[in-house]
């Protein structure tokens, strides 16, 4: 018996909101085109027939640098999920920007710090230049992580598993967890945005993220 979901209080915005504009055939119900109507408070996905899901981030490995040992290892992992884990899942693959808003946040802090030292006066034309020139270093270190950000993608995988109810998509979390997190660094993704970004990507494969 599916499990019953409150809607939205009011005032609240259901993060499935933002991205209804992004889908083509505005004519059609949401459920038509994305097949969620919301997101519960714990991070699982309510279909439109109000059954659960839940998506879980796999680490991802550059297999062409991994050892033959690491390979197999990783080739091992998966086959005990797939011999195991009875109920259904779904595997799915998506890219997104390199997020450096740590980066950027972290050298702009030092450009700043280094336009107020330049403020300060009592300094002699070696420290002003020396100052300078960090500056200028730190300005080029920002456009670089920048453009990282706008230009290189980043590939992600989930793991997607169901339950009909909470108990049981909670079941289905632990279950998976305990099978792949030693290989796979499973992490359950919860927050609304998060979740509404992948829904994004996959009802948009070709949009600009």
């Amino acid at each position: 018996m599916g499990v019953k979901v409150k809607g939205s209080t009011k005032g609240e915005v259901n993060p499935l909101d933002k991205i209804i504009a992004l889908v083509k055939g505005s004519d059609l119900d949401i459920t038509d085109t994305i097949p969620y109507k919301r997101i519960t408070k714990d991070g699982y996905l309510v279909d439109k027939n109000n059954q659960l899901q839940a998506f879980l981030r796999v680490k991802s490995n550059d297999l062409q640098s991994l050892n033959q040992a690491d390979l197999e290892k990783l080739i091992d992992g998966l086959t005990t999920i797939n011999r195991v884990y009875t109920e259904p899942f779904k595997i799915l693959s998506t890219t997104y920007p390199s997020d450096t808003s740590v980066q950027q946040r972290f050298v702009q802090e030092k450009i700043n710090r280094y336009r107020k030292q330049l403020v300060v006066g009592n300094l002699t034309d070696r420290e002003r230049k020396i100052i300078e020139k960090k500056r200028f270093r730190a300005m080029e270190e920002l456009r670089r992580v920048k453009w990282v950000e706008d230009e290189l993608k980043e590939l992600a995988f989930f793991i997607v598993v169901y339950g009909k109810g909470i108990s049981e998509i909670k079941e289905s979390v632990r279950s998976m967890k305990r099978l792949g997190e030693r290989d796979f660094a499973m992490v359950h993704i919860k927050k609304p945005q998060a979740l509404t970004a992948i829904i994004r990507r996959l009802t948009n494969m070709n949009s600009e993220f």
